[in-house]
């Protein structure tokens, strides 16, 4: 295979079309003129609307019935061959699953290096009954990043955290913004489930994984009827969190949607669509505690108000722009009907107040420091 010439090569070890940050750092890297390749997971290229000569994604076809452990080994024997064919000004490790690769990458065509710590990968919430399992993924980030030139974090607690587990690289932040697609027409959710004119919709945009908070928008369901539940997104745990919304009676269950998962591109539509986002994350590693998640940011840029989890980083945000309400990830479920209930009667006031925000909220607004990386 002949060698491939970029000046940007992304490495990540998921799908690009449903993975905002991804998303927004390619198309960034396509305005500011430079070109893009890019090693993911197998996507639809029609979800991937980069209409530019510069841009080349290179897709790896790995098995979806293999356990993850299996997925990730078979990414890296497939990414490190297609390493021995790119060269590159740059490459941008996504997440600490593709080190290897652009580690690769690096050395053979004497590329600057960007971590993009999105995690706590030391502390992840998918392992936290894994105590041996973290310990060789934590073990396995600190080998790695030695030869890396920079880190990117999502948050200012995250860089104190990473700081201190990697004390001599220089540490971005570049939050989880979302960029300016344009809301065209907002998804009608009444008319596309047919449900009823009272209806009070309730959001749930991502990865569909246990302690995001999604059982308990389902257990307060029970307490008003008026109350349903969109979940956009596709995971691991959507079994499980189908069986849960049984254990509540089939009158919650028929109000709990999954509507699958939907490219970035188009998800702005379906956020604007619903009266509430949920944000509710629960703390039980210390990655969760110091969450910032883009869905945060993505309701707000919405014009939808939001129910979150009261964590610091999600706290800080709230206190400056109160576009919602924090509560204690343990709420009972009549307390959060209740507060569901109070958003919605109030959301053109909770409105006003992301509109103020959703102005600081915007990536285009990380763009500088973006630039100031690819030096």
């Amino acid at each position: 295979m002949p060698v491939l010439r970029t000046d940007v090569c992304v490495v990540t070890f998921n799908r690009i079309s449903v993975d905002a940050r991804n998303f927004n750092f390619i198309r960034t890297f396509l305005d500011l003129g430079l070109s893009v390749i890019t090693i993911s997971l197998k996507d639809r290229t029609a979800h991937l609307p980069f209409i530019d000569e510069k841009f080349f994604p290179l897709f790896l076809n790995i098995s979806e019935h293999h356990n993850t452990l299996l997925r990730l080994r078979e990414f890296i024997q497939m990414g490190l061959r297609l390493a021995n064919s790119i060269s590159a000004r740059y490459v941008l490790a996504s997440d600490v699953y593709s080190l290897p690769i652009a580690k690769k990458i690096q050395k053979r065509s004497k590329a600057k290096l960007i971590y993009d710590s999105r995690e706590i990968y030391s502390a992840l919430a998918s392992l936290e009954d894994e105590p041996t399992k973290q310990r060789l993924l934590t073990a396995f980030e600190k080998h790695y990043v030695k030869t890396v030139d920079n880190i990117i974090v999502t948050g200012e607690l995250d860089r104190e955290v990473i700081g201190e587990r990697f004390p001599n690289k220089p540490i971005a932040i570049i939050k989880n913004y979302p960029s300016n697609i344009k809301i065209t027409e907002p998804v009608d959710y009444r008319a596309k489930y047919k449900l009823p004119p009272d209806s009070i919709i309730i959001l749930y945009q991502g990865k569909l994984l246990m302690w995001r908070g999604i059982e308990r928008i389902t257990s307060a369901l029970k307490f008003n009827s008026r109350l349903y539940f969109v979940i956009v997104g596709d995971g691991e745990g959507k079994s499980l969190l189908y069986m849960d919304s049984l254990l509540y009676g089939i009158n919650v269950a028929k109000r709990v949607i999954f509507a699958g998962e939907v490219p970035y591109f188009e998800l702005a539509n379906w956020t604007a669509g619903a009266d509430i986002g949920a944000a509710l994350i629960e703390s039980i590693t210390l990655s969760y505690k110091l969450a910032l998640p883009n869905k945060l940011f993505e309701y707000c840029k919405a014009g939808i108000p939001v129910i979150a989890s009261d964590l610091p980083a999600i706290r800080a945000v709230f206190e400056r722009y109160p576009f919602g309400k924090v509560i204690d990830p343990d709420i009972r479920p009549i307390e959060l009907a209740s507060i569901l209930l109070e958003l919605y009667d109030n959301k053109d006031e909770y409105s006003k107040e992301t509109e103020i925000a959703a102005a600081e909220f915007s990536w285009e607004n990380q763009i500088q420091t973006i630039r100031e990386l690819l030096v």
